[in-house]
């Protein structure tokens, strides 16, 4: 989250995030706030505010309590022993919040975007931002990072390769060309190509999901909600 953090100061972007028990330094990291209880907004503003909100509408936080084991306590009715006096205690939260302060000042800003003139993106040509040599070059060099930095689903993978064909080179070791032993060769092909598959496939999910998100991020997503 520290992490995320930086990059969204650095990049001056958006991060939504849907996190539930986070620790208090971990809760401390949002700037913003949104609690949601049974399809409504319990609480949306900044973080900070959010300790002397509840307060005023009194639920108190208790004292070295962590706030985001409070607030979910407050809105999941999952696990109470009475589920319609959890849902109505859901239920005056949202209404709490649709009357105070801060839906006011929501709507207010809501209003003020909406009357903001937006940038006329008419012109903007539809593609990627960073052109397939480009990408490559970098999810390449990220995958060979990977690979040093995670030697255990890396580099033994590698050492299955090489167990695998020393495993199907001996297969065919002093096997007879005559008719019998057919059915042999065919279990051994089957056998071969399904683990190659198998291994070419989760490599390849890798690869994408790295491809996906490296396109997106590079065709201006970022500058809006990654």
């Amino acid at each position: 989250m520290t992490s995320l953090c930086n990059l969204a100061k650095h990049e001056n972007i958006a991060v939504i995030a849907t996190i539930h028990q986070p620790s208090t330094e971990t809760f401390d990291l949002f700037s913003h706030l949104l609690v949601i209880g049974l399809g409504r907004t319990v609480y949306f503003g900044k973080t900070e505010d959010a300790i002397d909100y509840f307060e005023s509408i009194d639920y108190p936080l208790p004292a070295h309590a962590n706030p985001a084991d409070c607030y979910l306590q407050l809105t999941n009715v999952d696990f109470v022993i009475d589920q319609e006096e959890g849902k109505q205690r859901v239920r005056e939260l949202a209404d709490a919040f649709a009357k105070s302060d801060h839906q006011k000042a929501l709507l207010a800003e809501i209003q003020e975007n909406e009357n903001f003139p937006q940038e006329d993106t008419t012109g903007v040509k539809p593609g990627y931002t960073n052109g397939f040599a480009y990408q490559t070059t970098v999810l390449t060099s990220r995958a060979f990072l990977n690979a040093f930095k995670n030697p255990l689903a890396y580099w033994i993978r590698v050492g299955m390769y090489i167990a695998l064909a020393a495993l199907m080179g001996t297969t065919w070791f002093r096997m007879d060309t005559a008719q019998t032993t057919v059915l042999d060769r065919m279990a051994g092909l089957f056998f071969a190509v399904a683990f190659l598959s198998f291994m070419a496939g989760k490599n390849f999910n890798s690869l994408h999901g790295g491809l996906i998100n490296f396109s997106l991020y590079g065709s201006g997503w970022d500058s809006g909600l990654p």
